[in-house]
């Protein structure tokens, strides 16, 4: 294993025997130094302890060229980028731009034109993995094409949020270099978002703009000249539902787009969408009021926890809510859209705003039958049973899911490969360098070996 490059052009090697020794040209090793042998043998220690310690081998171990950040709207970028701040910018790819321009210095605190030009070539020819945790669906890792942002935060394509299961409220989510050859094809090929569709055409109703992009939409979808605008954007015409481009039609237009013109024509369908929906929602202006609701006639609640009586009257009321279909009325008109087009909310969820809350269980477990709608306000009672109850079921499952996941690293890794081996000793990257001087190849046999490198089971 080379370690160092000698005074007269002659590179340092590990021998078989595990000596430092010179390597000429044209001969046999030469014994080094003492003094020599010293410093090379600790700077070889120092280079192996540095790019394998021991928790870095473990499932939930920190790993090296990443960054984590809040994430926030990136409305104006493609779906394929993914807007990083500049600092973790740098701490990414520094080590790419000290090496190409020769100088560790050059990503200090005194950069350089040189040094930014060359940043920005590196983020252009890579892609990174963006990965929002619990990773439990298949899209919970993608791969963008990473851009410098002003700021600490990442930008990230609203289009993406279906797929990586995030929104704008505060959530975090990690960002990762690979950095060799192979591993940046095989992101592009199969962590992108192109790559994906590839696999499942299915993800491309999780593409489509969501919120007050579909609202826009959906609003422009009541009108000829609206109709017109989107056909002319999709390049065909949208089949509607009650006359709405609802969630479930968006999601038809662009499964079509994607089988007749490929994963990139559907990409850029679903953005021209999304930019014309978000200008829509803009002008339109709606809005809710605090007594959304007041004009419904809605069932009277009974009067006892009675719970087939309740489930008739919470029936009804939803009956009524998913019926409303005037759009212009200044009471509801608007938050009927957004559910009936399934931009936001459901209409179980709309219902428990304006209507009777039904029955619930209480932090005791003893059914209540909650007569007041959120619009209304709550007693105390009631909120301590739909509130405070939620947060512990919510707290119990989440418990639940961690302890799935939890790290198995204590319970011991078995088999005798060369990952095996590494995560059992200190210094693991003295394992590595053996492996390698002999030419060793790990077969990855064990089950702990295989998950760790993203391999199933044996």
């Amino acid at each position: 294993v080379c370690a160092a490059e000698g005074a007269a052009g002659y590179p340092e090697v590990l021998a078989a025997n595990g000596r430092l020794a010179r390597l000429p040209k044209d001969g046999a090793p030469e014994p080094l130094a003492a003094a020599a042998l010293d410093d090379l043998a600790a700077a070889v220690s120092a280079l192996y302890d540095g790019l394998a310690a021991a928790p870095r081998l473990g499932r939930d171990g920190n790993v090296l060229f990443s960054g984590r950040a809040v994430i926030v709207p990136g409305s104006d970028l493609p779906a394929d980028r993914l807007g990083l701040p500049a600092e973790m910018a740098w701490s990414l790819f520094g080590p790419l731009v000290a090496r190409e321009l020769g100088d560790p210095e050059a990503v200090g605190q005194q950069r350089s034109t040189e040094a930014e030009a060359a940043l920005a070539a590196a983020m252009e020819a890579h892609w990174v993995i963006l990965n929002h945790a619990p990773s439990v669906s298949p899209t919970a890792m993608l791969a963008f094409r990473p851009l410098p942002t002003p700021g600490h935060v990442i930008r990230l394509c609203p289009l993406a949020c279906g797929l990586l299961d995030v929104d704008f409220d505060g959530d975090q989510a990690a960002v990762f270099l690979p950095l060799t050859g192979a591993a940046q094809r095989e992101t592009r090929e199969r962590l992108s978002i192109a790559g994906h569709l590839a696999r499942d055409p299915d993800l491309v109703e999780d593409l489509f703009p969501r919120m007050d992009a579909l609202f826009g939409l959906a609003c422009l979808s009541r009108s000829a000249a609206g109709r017109k605008a989107i056909t002319q954007t999709a390049g065909r015409e949208p089949n509607l539902e009650g006359g709405l481009l609802t969630r479930e039609a968006a999601g038809r237009l662009l499964r079509g787009v994607l089988t007749d013109e490929g994963e990139q024509a559907a990409l850029g369908v679903a953005a021209e969408l999304m930019r014309l929906g978000f200008e829509t929602a803009r002008a339109e202006g709606g809005s809710v009021g605090p007594f959304i609701g007041s004009t419904l006639e809605l069932p009277v609640p009974p009067g006892e926890d009675d719970a087939p009586q309740w489930q008739a009257c919470t029936e009804e009321a939803r009956a009524i809510v998913a019926g409303f279909r005037d759009y212009d009325d200044h009471d509801l008109g608007a938050a009927a859209l957004l559910c009936h087009s399934g931009a936001r909310a459901t209409v179980h969820q709309l219902t428990t705003l304006v209507g009777p809350g039904g029955l619930v269980r209480d932090v005791e477990g003893r059914v209540l039958g909650v007569a007041r709608s959120w619009r209304e306000g709550l007693t105390a009672r009631e909120v301590l049973a739909r509130v405070v109850g939620a947060r512990r079921g919510l707290f119990r499952v989440l418990t639940e899911f961690g302890s799935l996941g939890r790290d198995q690293r204590g319970s011991g890794t078995g088999g005798f490969g060369v990952l095996a081996r590494a995560r059992r000793v200190e210094r693991p990257g003295l394992v590595f360098a053996r492996a390698a001087l002999r030419g060793e190849v790990d077969p990855l046999e064990d089950e702990q070996s295989r998950l760790l490198v993203g391999l199933s089971g044996p």
